[in-house]
């Protein structure tokens, strides 16, 4: 295919742009300028971080003061180039006594080629924070290209975060997430709101937590409470209290679980252990439910193209109540049928094992797939 002379022109055109910018690379040297604030505030007040391109270091400390240090660092190959470049940073720092405020903005470089250069415009500037605030303030954090690592604080804090790695201590009050492309670490939180996209998110221990996620993956080793809605999502649990999720094409493993209300489709759960209760809508998936406790409560599913594998082998007494529609049904040895109808491409099976009164039931209504007791 042959070019035409206008398209080779261009393309000449945008080399002598880039060119130059690629070779001054191994003769950049290291310029910085450091911008230090400290504040008084009220324990209960509210500071507010804006960065862009760095790394943001937040800590807490007993004192009813905010101490800011701000390092800007440019890769230039002169001084002059770095000094153009130190003009277009700017870091608007504001108080009051109930506020503190600093906030990183970068101008664009002035060029007819700004779609070609700035590349390598603002990957030559780094701007790094550590800041210090009391722990019972509250914290807003919006930071992107760049990593953050935050210590533990008893107030709230809410994080706008994207192109990144987070690091989370402790918040005690609440904490409002809102990531997307990165991984985070949380070790502890209280009550969490946490909207995630295209991310990798462990938690260790926590509350109460709400999640809205997207092609991501989430790992949390212990929590009270969780309410999510999912898309595309692997979700990795531990020791769960409650779970109640609405999505569709995720899978779930979850170690332990007291009680569970799902609503999901082109979804596979597989839970190793099941203490209580599990209500289930799903639809073109799979369930598997590795152990199920003697003292539970019910089991009940609701089911299409999916297939439903249950071990009650820990379980001596349970009732059972299935209707299945081009559905075939395996029941483990012990059952005894109270009723026991196939007509047509329709069963329906109700028994017991053990007690026929017993508290636990397995209730099941399943349309195109197999159930399976064992």
């Amino acid at each position: 295919m042959k070019l035409s002379t206008f398209k080779i022109k261009y393309l000449l055109l945008a080399l002598s742009f880039v060119l130059p910018n690629i070779l001054a690379q191994a003769a950049k040297s290291e310029y910085t300028r450091t911008y230090t604030k400290t504040y008084n505030i009220d324990p209960d007040g509210q500071v507010n971080i804006e960065n862009i391109h760095g790394q943001v270091n937040i800590n807490t400390w007993d004192k009813s003061e905010v101490y800011i240090k701000v390092v800007v660092t440019v890769d230039a190959s002169s001084e002059r180039k770095a000094e153009d470049d130190f003009e277009r940073i700017d870091i608007d720092f504001s108080n009051d006594s109930r506020n503190v405020s600093a906030k990183t903005s970068i101008d664009n470089k002035k060029s007819t080629w700004w779609f070609i250069q700035s590349w390598w415009d603002d990957d030559d500037i780094r701007i790094d924070y550590e800041v210090s605030m009391p722990s019972s303030a509250r914290l807003e954090l919006t930071h992107k290209y760049g990593n953050a690592d935050l210590g533990t604080f008893s107030g709230d804090v809410e994080v706008n975060h994207k192109y990144g790695d987070l690091t989370i201590n402790h918040v005690a009050g609440k904490l409002d997430i809102d990531v997307s492309y990165g991984n985070a670490t949380i070790a502890k939180a209280n009550i969490s709101e946490m909207n995630i996209a295209y991310y990798k998110l462990r938690l260790n221990d926590a509350n109460e937590v709400t999640i809205d996620s997207k092609y991501s993956q989430i790992y949390i080793e212990s929590a009270n409470e969780i309410i999510s809605e999912s898309s595309y999502d692997g979700y990795h649990l531990g020791d769960i209290g409650t779970l109640s999720n609405e999505g569709k094409y995720d899978n779930f493993e979850i170690e332990k679980i007291e009680s569970m209300d799902i609503d999901t489709k082109y979804t596979k759960l597989n839970l190793e252990y099941l203490l209580d209760r599990l209500d289930a809508e799903m639809s073109y998936g799979g369930l598997e439910i590795d152990r199920l406790d003697a003292g539970f409560d019910e089991v009940i599913i609701s089911s299409r193209y999916a297939g439903l594998e249950i071990d009650t082998d820990e379980v001596p007494s349970f009732r059972v109540d299935v209707e299945g529609r081009y559905t075939g049904v395996n029941l483990p040895r012990g059952v005894e049928t109270t009723r026991d109808i196939k007509d047509g491409n329709d069963h329906v099976v109700v028994g017991y094992r053990g007690n026929s009164n017993a508290k636990g039931e397995i209730r099941v209504r399943a349309e195109y797939g197999g159930l399976k007791l064992r």
